[in-house]
């Protein structure tokens, strides 16, 4: 057994008012007094936690599985590994040898040797007709077919070499992938990585698929190639070291058999020629070459030798060829044909269409953007203090921009944004850039009393809240796909589309599958040649130059035609993983090619040379937008700085300025600046990120307004960039001078056409953690869903048709009119506007009667709404739910679901509640609408109840619940350890259950003379407090036999002991007293003056 070490103390955590519970481990590490033997002992006893908790088998070990080979684990070899995670223990029996067996592991639970063997030694992990399974197996990890590689073909190190120089360089810049290195903790790829096309459809990921884009394909490739030319060195894509000990040839003599100048070489060499393939094939595919490449390469290997009679020649051409096939990049079999494989087409460019592009830059980790936005102390002194007080010393900032509010219906008149930033408050002021505050991922809207029952998405963790900011689509109406990515699918029939990623290939880019839109991912720093030479010279750029070797069998035009060959079109049967990889690996040939004409070519005489200009004539001399720099034509932006996020939008301009060459209509980019997850030290750090983030948008805005275009505009004005983060983060501060995940946050829209100088959405009026808007420690509820201001963005990049954006937007109905429109948001002329919106709003309420206790989730909301759009149209209208309550039927045996919901008209519809009487009272819709609902049994709707109606809409967009909060928001309010407070030996008359009951009887049998149903949190809170501490000692002398009901009459009705005519209910809601709890007041009634007020609202 294993020893197990206590520490004599329980710490449980309760959410949900206790709904919910669950233990966390102990804290032996003392913040105030910290001592090296509690720090480990806290990490133990936490480790110890995660390894004991029930998901850590199955979690561990399909990670794991995805490490050997499967990227998608059968359920079975899943629960095969957590059994022996469990056990400690795992028996293999031999298929040679009946009955034999081997243990393996320590019997301890977590035991390594026994993860490890359920993993490998079950026949799944090798069987052959395992490996032919279409949907079996994976691509291999990029680094991993290095180490391959090298295992494989011996390594070497030179003797010349010493340790201390180290062995590689530049890995995962080149490579994509490394030993170690990843620019956050969530590794080099998405574990749930799933490429367009058939994977999306069949539900099937390739974690290291994500990697299979232009920049990984060509940087894997040169890399392989340069390490078996060269031997590990830097050389043409290398990623070895660079020796620089005043050699002439840095790349190394491979020419001598020695690599005199390279730190190590691959010394594989085959007794003979015939060996070779049969050898190479078994220790880079493990014998999975398929018949028809194999007899490819033996051809090619065979003229090779024959014409050379080099066996190093051979061992090159073979490998080099191997390196190039899909047996060799993924886990499978393929099975070919002999069809040559075509690159991916596009639409033609439609010359009718003018020039648009969409820029998303992420700001990835969860940018701390409430110190990005602030209430200013000029035009919002009390909010600014609020701010100050729960960020907390340090924390908050201090030097800001001011700029002005006064026309976007905040809270303040002003606000300030951080210093660091003053380029974008400098846009912002000059109508070039726009704040959205308090943005984020919503289903629909709520508060902090129904936002658990009403979403159901994972809040607060990095990776599931960046692709709902990607996806824009809360119930997965368009599977896998991201908001850019279904934009670009609404051009793709009309128009040339460009669609460009920097470095990775995010889901925002990825449109439907059926379409096949491809995605092309584009290095930062550019592209070297695919399959290049050493230098110009030897194995590059000539056409007829050998490469490696000197025969005509090995030239480079030769062998790229052959890698061609290799990744032929596969049989129907064949793995979808192969596939995906040949598909792209053409792709990226191709690509390369093209974007180095652009890239390097484009500023270049049609053969290669230099186009001298001086800083005068770029725009007469420069072609493609090319500009002078250093008196000849370059590409690139000269005042755009060279930091992570400015090279990357260097890059973007670059291809932006080339739109014509490229023949375009549409470019959406996807931009990644990571480094924001602050959860220590985040002033210093977050000020790091912003001056980074300051200067690069500047100089890219600068650029693009000094490319003027024929029509008088310039490039700015044909672009718009969105700046966002998955998340913001809590107001209040950790012990670690940190903040952490939090919901809603700010972000930022810029372009030549935006509608600047404004905030839109709604910035809180309060920074108290009670607010309805907060979930705690400063985390804020979005009051503006991303659908608000993707709307106006997708009407400004073309698409207006009602049908086509909410192809691209399939949850903006969830929202009704509280949406965004590219009249709020850009400066342009016909700008669109929003349908079905800015006529009468009927308000309804419609009971549902069902078998069991619960509400209508958010995905039966929206199908709800969309019943009703569909039963009034042609009609525009639109539809949201704004809140549901749940009550018991008595004696019923079944549960009453009220629902309040908002239909809005166009300004042409003067009669909306005659639509509805005539639409939604019917029975015919009540039974449509109940069999959109997923539920089981039998449900019931009501006949709708006409709550309002008003002749024009509230302002747009407002995402106000119902301003009454139910009696339930109440009793959420109270809570029952209130109860446990104030009546320490309760009765049945006075329990929390009991107040909530005749709270609710009395407002439906007074519906003229409610009680605490108005009001924000804080006002509520204080007629409850001083409901309690006024009606206490009454509970028991005024009517004990009806217990709350008549202290509720007292309170509402008696007027005899204050002496004023009121009753204590209307001193309270005329604030025209303190209203003291009873041991502060000392009195059983409600006092005539407000000479306790200091005392009450301690207590409050």
């Amino acid at each position: 057994g294993e020893f197990l070490y206590l520490k004599n103390v329980r710490s449980n955590v309760s959410v949900c008012n206790g709904a919910f519970k669950f233990r966390s481990p102990p804290a032996f590490y003392n913040v105030a007094n910290p001592d090296l033997v509690s720090a480990n002992q806290e990490m133990e006893a936490y480790l110890q936690s995660v390894i004991n908790h029930d998901s850590a088998p199955p979690f561990t070990c399909k990670s794991l599985i995805k490490l050997f080979g499967s990227s998608n684990p059968s359920p079975a070899h899943v629960l095969r590994c957590s059994q022996a995670f469990k056990s400690g223990t795992f028996l293999f029996s031999d298929p040679e040898e009946p009955g034999a067996t081997l243990s393996f592991g320590s019997g301890k639970r977590s035991s390594m040797q026994a993860i490890l063997a359920a993993i490998v030694l079950p026949s799944e992990s090798y069987s052959p007709s395992v490996v032919m399974d279409p949907a079996s197996g994976g691509v291999q990890d990029p680094f991993e077919k290095v180490l391959h590689v090298m295992r494989s073909m011996k390594l070497t190190r030179s003797l010349h070499h010493r340790r201390s120089d180290g062995l590689l360089r530049g890995v995962v810049s080149k490579i994509g992938s490394g030993s170690h290195g990843p620019k956050d903790q969530f590794s080099f790829y998405s574990p749930d990585f799933v490429p367009v096309g058939t994977f999306l459809e069949a539900g099937l990921t390739s974690p290291p698929g994500e990697l299979a884009t232009l920049n990984g394909i060509h940087g894997l490739s040169n890399a392989l190639y340069s390490l078996l030319r060269f031997g590990l060195s830097d050389c043409t894509g290398g990623i070895g070291i660079r020796w620089s000990r005043n050699l002439y040839d840095t790349c190394g003599n491979y020419g001598d058999g020695r690599y005199t100048n390279t730190a190590a070489y691959l010394s594989y060499s085959p007794s003979e020629a015939s060996n070779v393939v049969d050898d190479l094939a078994l220790l880079l595919t493990s014998n999975r070459l398929s018949p028809e490449n194999r007899h490819i390469i033996e051809t090619q290997v065979t003229s090779s030798y024959d014409a050379s009679g080099s066996i190093s020649e051979a061992v090159q051409v073979a490998t080099i060829l191997i390196m190039s096939t899909p047996e060799f990049h993924t886990w499978n079999t393929a099975s070919m044909t002999e069809t040559a494989r075509t690159v991916t087409p596009s639409v033609p460019k439609n010359l009718d269409e003018p020039y648009k592009v969409l820029v998303h830059v992420n700001l990835f980790g969860g940018m701390d953007s409430m110190n990005m936005l602030v209430p200013h102390p000029d035009g919002c002194p009390s909010l600014y203090d609020e701010y100050k007080l729960y960020r907390g010393s340090g924390n908050y900032v201090t030097s800001m921009d001011k700029i002005d509010a006064t026309t976007s219906e905040q809270p303040c008149t002003h606000f300030g944004v951080n210093d660091e930033l003053n380029r974008l408050a400098d846009m912002y002021t000059e109508g070039d850039a726009a704040f959205f505050a308090n943005i984020g991922h919503l289903q629909k809207a709520v508060n902090r009393y129904n936002f658990q029952a009403e979403t159901s998405a994972q809040l607060f963790a990095h990776h599931s809240m960046k692709e709902e900011m990607f996806k824009v689509d809360a119930f997965r109406s368009r599977s896998g796909t991201g908001v850019l990515g279904r934009m670009a699918d609404v051009f793709s029939f009309s128009m040339a589309v460009g669609q460009t990623a920097l470095d990775k290939s995010p889901t925002i880019l990825k449109g439907d599958p059926s379409l096949a839109n491809p995605v092309k991912v584009v290095k930062t720093s550019g592209l070297d040649p695919f399959y290049h030479g050493r230098d110009i010279l030897a194995c590059g750029a000539e056409p007829n130059s050998a490469c490696p070797g000197g025969s005509e069998h090995s030239k480079r035009p030769v062998l790229l035609e052959k890698m061609q060959d290799l990744n032929a079109k596969t049989q129907a049967t064949s793995s979808l993983q192969a596939e995906f990889w040949s598909q792209s690996f053409i792709d990226a040939i191709a690509e390369t090619d093209s974007f180095r004409f652009l890239l390097d070519g484009a500023c270049k005489t049609p053969d290669g040379n230099d186009i001298a200009c001086s800083g005068s004539d770029s725009a007469s001399v420069c072609p493609n937008g090319c500009q002078c720099s250093s008196s000849k034509c370059t590409g690139g932006g000269a005042t755009i700085p060279d930091s992570e996020l400015g090279k990357k939008l260097d890059m973007v301009f670059r291809l932006i300025a080339l739109n014509e060459a490229r023949n375009v209509n549409r470019d959406f980019f996807a931009v990644e600046y990571g480094g924001f997850d602050a959860h220590f030290e985040m002033v210093s750090g977050l000020n790091t990120k912003l001056r980074v983030i300051n200067d690069a948008i500047y100089g890219f805005r600068q650029e693009l307004k000094a490319k003027a275009l024929s029509d008088g505009s310039t490039l700015w004005d044909k672009v718009t960039l969105v700046m966002s983060s998955e998340f913001g983060r809590t107001v209040s501060p950790n012990s670690s001078a940190g903040t952490d995940h939090g919901w809603g946050g700010n972000a930022v829209v810029m372009g030549g056409k935006v509608n600047g100088g404004k905030i839109f959405g709604l910035h809180p009026s309060t920074y108290n953690p009670s607010d309805d808007y907060n979930t705690g420690r400063g985390v804020w509820i979005p009051r503006t869903p991303w659908e608000s201001l993707w709307h106006a963005v997708v009407q400004w990049v073309g698409i207006t048709n009602e049908s086509a954006i909410n192809y691209v937007l399939p949850n903006a109905v969830n929202f009704g009119c509280n949406l965004y429109a590219e009249v709020d948001l850009f400066t342009v002329e016909l700008p669109a506007s929003l349908s079905g919106c800015g006529g009468s709003v009927v308000t309804l309420q419609q009971s549902f009667f069902v078998s069991e206790a619960r509400i209508l989730i958010p995905d039966e909301q929206k199908a709800f709404c969309e019943q009703v759009v569909a039963t009034v149209a042609p009609v525009e209208i639109r539809c949201f739910i704004q809140d549901q309550t749940l009550s018991e039927v008595p004696a019923g045996g079944s549960y009453e679901i009220v629902v309040n919901y908002e239909i809005n008209f166009g300004p042409t519809v003067t009669n909306g509640e005659e639509v509805v009487t005539e639409n939604i009272d019917t029975d015919s819709f009540r039974a449509e609408a109940a069999s959109v609902l997923q539920m089981d049994g039998d449900v019931v709707i009501q006949q709708a109840e006409v709550v309002t109606v008003t002749s024009s809409p509230s302002d747009l967009p407002s995402l106000e619940p119902s301003e009454s909060p139910t009696v339930l928001d109440i009793c959420t309010i109270v809570t029952s350890a209130i109860f446990e407070t104030l009546f320490p030996n309760p009765s049945a008359l006075y329990t929390y259950s009991g107040f909530c009951l005749a709270v609710a009887t009395w407002n439906l049998d007074y519906p003229d003379n409610q009680i605490f149903a108005a009001g924000d949190e804080f006002g509520l809170r204080n007629q409850l407090a001083a409901f309690f501490g006024n009606m206490l000692s009454d509970l028991f002398t005024t009517n004990s036999a009806n217990g709350w009901a008549g202290t509720i009459d007292f309170w509402t009705n008696f007027r005899g002991s204050t002496g004023t005519g009121k009753t204590c209910g209307e001193f309270v809601s005329d604030g025209s007293f303190g209203g003291t709890l009873q041991r502060i007041n000392g009195e059983d009634q409600c006092p005539s003056s407000s000479s306790y007020e200091t005392g009450y609202f301690d207590a409050v």
